[in-house]
């Protein structure tokens, strides 16, 4: 299913859910994402609330980041079920991200159980990706190498008197991939000096650490320390499934090692503001990302809401400020 279609299949959902139930409650909403390397991203969201207990939503969009490497970008599409009562909660959840050289799909399901103001989660993910490449030889082919995942995680949510804070992890693991990448890191004996090299082979000389995406360009590296570069992979899962990590619009696209975030929020009667933060690790080169962020949402009516946030992300390629806003409807 491309974007278009799912945000048609959205805007026909939220037209016939209006109108399913006088009890019923519809949210939708729109947003843009952009940082000053020019990547940005536009994603529409819906969701329906037939009853107290359920919420079925669904949402896609794009993303545009320009990169040396090629084209990065990408269609997202994205779905939900919620099962919830006042104490307990399950979630079960599909996402997908496709471009022209690296797709990623998540399907996974959360349980949470409250106590008073604390709420705890736990989750289970399969993640897996393909990456394009062309093969040597004579005679080329296009091909595509399938990786698969699994990850873990959870999380611990508080709410009182307007405040709420949160913590969130999910560690990840490719099976064969992961332990060939663990393998080869740990035959090579990091360099000392402050420009690491990438050893590529025997009859190719070793590379000096270009700067931010030139780096990506030619073979990554990550500039704290010597990360080698595994051979007989796609160019696309050496050079963008690492990159992918470390912008804003596509920080959970890429092959996670592992995902953390966490925020405090504070509400008032018509006001909210918030602080949060996103901890990214690639699993390729082990680089990580740092994302920090705050917001402001402003209730304008009972039916409609809008929300400006800022912030910067912090890479091995170096860093990036950003910007956004979304509105919100409520039906």
């Amino acid at each position: 299913m491309t974007t278009h279609s799912a945000l048609a299949t959205a805007a026909v959902l939220l037209v016939a859910c209006s109108a399913a139930s006088a009890e019923s409650q519809v949210n939708a909403s729109l947003a843009g994402v952009a940082d000053d390397n020019d990547s940005h991203s536009v994603e529409a969201d819906v969701a329906f609330t037939p009853v107290d207990w359920l919420q079925l939503a669904i949402g896609g969009g794009s993303t545009t980041s320009p990169s040396t490497v090629g084209s990065m970008d990408g269609k997202s599409l994205r779905g939900s079920v919620d099962l919830r009562s006042e104490r307990f909660g399950l979630r079960g959840y599909y996402r997908q991200w496709t471009s022209p050289m690296f797709d990623t799909d998540t399907t996974g399901a959360r349980a949470s159980i409250g106590a008073g103001a604390f709420t705890i989660s736990i989750a289970g993910e399969k993640r897996g990706f393909d990456a394009d490449y062309v093969s040597g030889g004579s005679n080329p082919q296009r091909s595509t190498q399938h990786f698969a995942g699994t990850g873990w995680g959870g999380g611990l949510k508080y709410s009182r008197s307007g405040w709420t804070g949160y913590a969130d992890a999910m560690f990840y693991h490719y099976g064969s991939l992961s332990r060939y990448v663990e393998t080869y890191s740990t035959s090579v004996v990091p360099v000392p000096g402050p420009a690491p090299t990438v050893p590529t082979g025997p009859t190719v000389p070793s590379i000096p650490l270009p700067s931010l995406l030139d780096t990506v360009a030619a073979l990554p590296v990550v500039s704290s320390a010597l990360v080698p570069v595994p051979p007989m992979l796609p160019e696309s899962v050496l050079t963008v499934a690492p990159v992918l990590t470390t912008s804003i619009v596509t920080i959970e696209e890429g092959a996670l090692d592992r995902l953390f975030t966490a925020g405090i929020e504070r509400t008032f009667t018509r006001v909210s503001l918030r602080l949060d933060w996103t901890g990214a690790k690639d699993t390729i080169l082990s680089g990580t990302t740092n994302s920090y962020r705050a917001g402001i949402g402003y209730a304008i009516s009972n039916h409609v809401n809008v929300d400006i946030m800022a912030g910067v992300t912090d890479s091995y390629v170096g860093s990036a400020s950003f910007g956004g806003v979304s509105i919100g409807f409520v039906f």
